[in-house]
């Protein structure tokens, strides 16, 4: 056949695991454009967005300490202005370049392997945004309008197989693990971490984020051309 550009739009689940958080997505979704370099090689672009709410309720920051006052979450003050642990908004895109390896080539159902390099884009926020100022002996903390935005690499495999229509439509089923490189970049706070405990927490978590497991699974419609 001499059609060697793939179109996928897709739609699927993402799971980010570190040692102490554990997150996943009620959907995300983008889209992938291939273009077929030999019967069996790829070279594939990908765009996702995935979102997902998470309820902070990690016990190790109760013991933190920052700028001489300790913002316990189980402080009367704290429970009766934001609850048990404040709720979290978490959005990232990612823009993705994998090279793909087709097992087969002469069958309708061709399952391949991929390896890859991204680049993600991330925001982190407290779904309450009002402020609210906390006096603690002679230091005061101001919480509200925390946010926290970065960049960083990662470094992919995936595994998946389309299974052929016609020429034209197929159907696509990829599972792919990704790991954060660690390193941020470009990143932008909406509050000072200095005088807010929780923006402070914020950039811990994003950190943590930064470095951790990124799995996901996609299913899309295939469109060759």
């Amino acid at each position: 056949t001499n059609k060697k550009i793939k179109v996928t739009p897709q739609v699927g689940i993402l799971k980010i695991s570190t040692p102490n958080i554990d997150f996943e997505s009620k959907a995300s979704g983008g889209i992938a454009v291939e273009s077929m370099v030999s019967p069996r090689v790829g070279i594939a672009i990908g765009f996702n967005y995935a979102a997902l709410d998470i309820t902070d309720l990690d016990a190790n920051y109760n013991a933190g300490i920052y700028n001489n006052y300790t913002p316990y979450y189980n402080a009367t003050w704290y429970n009766n202005n934001f609850g048990q642990g404040r709720q979290l908004n978490y959005s990232q895109m990612n823009l993705d370049l994998m090279g793909k390896f087709y097992l087969t080539v002469e069958s309708s159902l061709r399952p391949y392997i991929g390896l890859g390099v991204g680049y993600n884009r991330s925001n982190l926020k407290y779904e309450d945004t009002g402020r609210q100022n906390y006096q603690y002996g002679n230091t005061q903390a101001y919480y509200g309008n925390e946010e926290f935005s970065t960049s960083y690499a990662t470094g992919l495999i995936a595994a998946g197989t389309e299974f052929k229509f016609s020429e034209t439509v197929g159907l696509n089923l990829e599972f792919k693990l990704s790991k954060g490189l660690n390193d941020q970049m470009n990143n932008s706070s909406g509050a000072d971490s200095r005088y807010n405990p929780d923006q402070e927490r914020l950039e811990q978590i994003s950190q943590e984020i930064a470095g951790a497991n990124f799995s996901t699974i996609n299913l899309g419609l295939t469109v060759q051309f």
